[in-house]
């Protein structure tokens, strides 16, 4: 809650990939790189929310602010399409790219060189030429990683809702780099999202947020789709894993989501469904926070301010 933050008057900027600009959270009461032992780093990754981005909205909690109370450093940033990077989505991004581009690849790829990021703030990564001059990620301010505080490289954690769930799953699919992710309200299978479903079907994918346009191919026949939320879980295995699958959320089938994950389930995938709808508040964050704390092992003692 608000009132247990200590926010400093500025956020502190950081710059990473193709000049994405990001926010850094940890706990007030950790210096800079010499300030104590290496936290956890959480890539936090926003729903669709096209005007706020990552700042909370619809009643959702300020998630990077709560989890740099319970120690982590959070990295957090407007994903293409939205917020600050609204006109970079869209017709745009298309006219600029090509056909042959997605909307959803450039997002996989955006959290690739935040993952690039926070292991230029690692003890390995701090000494390397590429991290020391920019050319890695910190690009045009690699000097502030002196600024912040150590990570573990073996902590590294992506955790999204909504879209940002759907994103942070191909991100660990692709990334061995991440030790662990958590997706909230995050999907539903592909190969069974039928057009004429009240959730709109495939369509929600290709044409009303064009993440991936080429799905529309397969509008009329989604079995034919060449991969599925299962392959990714696949791929993930065997790392730490947190699925919150609301039994009423309005974009998925429940029963399906289940089926999904149960063909795909290991050791330590860890699946909440209540019987609500999405949201991400204050329950879900203690959620997170609670699962972090079992499955991610050495996770930090709390601290209950928090540094921007």
């Amino acid at each position: 809650p608000p009132s247990r933050l200590r926010p400093l008057p500025r956020p502190q900027p950081l710059s990473f990939g193709d000049y994405v600009t990001a926010t850094a959270y940890w706990p007030a009461r950790r210096g800079g790189a010499g300030g104590g032992g290496a936290l956890p780093a959480v890539v936090w990754l926003h729903p669709y929310s096209y005007a706020s981005g990552f700042s909370p909205s619809y009643g959702m909690a300020h998630v990077p602010t709560d989890l740099a109370a319970e120690g982590y450093l959070v990295l957090a940033y407007d994903q293409v399409g939205f917020a600050s990077r609204l006109r970079d989505g869209g017709t745009t991004f298309y006219a600029r790219h090509g056909a042959k581009a997605s909307l959803l690849g450039h997002m996989v790829r955006d959290v690739r060189s935040a993952v690039d990021l926070v292991h230029c703030l690692t003890a390995a990564g701090r000494t390397t030429a590429q991290c020391r001059t920019g050319e890695a990620a910190l690009r045009a301010y690699p000097a502030l990683a002196d600024k912040l505080p150590l990570v573990d490289a073996s902590r590294v954690i992506l955790a999204g809702y909504s879209l940002g769930g759907n994103v942070a799953l191909h991100a660990a699919a692709l990334d061995p780099r991440v030790s662990a992710v958590a997706a909230f309200a995050a999907f539903t299978p592909m190969r069974t999202d039928l057009v004429g479903r009240p959730t709109g079907g495939l369509r929600r994918l290709f044409e009303t947020h064009a993440l991936l346009p080429r799905l529309g191919f397969f509008e009329r026949e989604p079995h034919r789709v060449p991969y599925d939320f299962d392959e990714l879980l696949r791929a993930i295995a065997p790392r730490p894993a947190l699925l919150h699958t609301p039994t009423r959320d309005r974009d998925a089938n429940a029963s399906e989501v289940d089926a999904l994950i149960d063909r795909a389930r290991w050791a330590r995938l860890v699946q909440h469904a209540p019987p609500t709808a999405t949201r991400m508040g204050s329950a879900e964050v203690k959620v997170l926070v609670r699962w972090l704390e079992e499955e991610v092992a050495g996770v930090t003692p709390r601290v209950r301010d928090v540094r921007l």
